[in-house]
């Protein structure tokens, strides 16, 4: 992470995916998603999940694990939007550290401060963010 590359881990046993849900990680099921579109489920309410899954790793700076599974969706096109997950921002993580990237994912609920005044609004991307897929 500290040369700004994100890693790949290739593991057939699954045992990754366990061992990351155990962690402090904000893990994203790719291959859930991908299977919950095919059947139906509408577009936007699967970019939402993951929007959500995206901004939980940059608020409270755990690594957003992208889980793949068996599946390789096209992350770029079909599932990429910049207001709710602009995968080359994400991958080049210096570029969604930007306001100008994280403001655009980044909604007015996901900005209030637990314990202040419910007009107190505050985000940042945590240093500690990172991904991994």
């Amino acid at each position: 992470w500290a040369s700004g590359k994100i890693p790949v881990i290739l593991d057939p046993s699954g045992r990754t995916d366990i061992f990351f849900r155990y962690r402090h990680t904000s893990c994203l099921d790719v291959r859930n998603i991908l299977l919950r579109s095919i059947g139906g489920e509408e577009h936007l309410t699967l970019m939402e999940e993951m929007r959500k899954r995206l901004v939980a790793g940059m608020k409270h700076g755990s690594t957003l694990v992208v889980m793949m599974g068996d599946a390789a969706p096209c992350l770029l096109s079909k599932f990429s939007h910049s207001k709710y997950f602009p995968t080359r921002e994400i991958f080049e993580i210096d570029k969604i550290r930007l306001q100008k990237h994280w403001s655009l994912v980044v909604r007015d609920e996901d900005m209030r401060v637990p314990g202040a005044s419910e007009n107190v609004r505050w985000f940042d991307v945590h240093k500690e963010f990172n991904v991994a897929v």
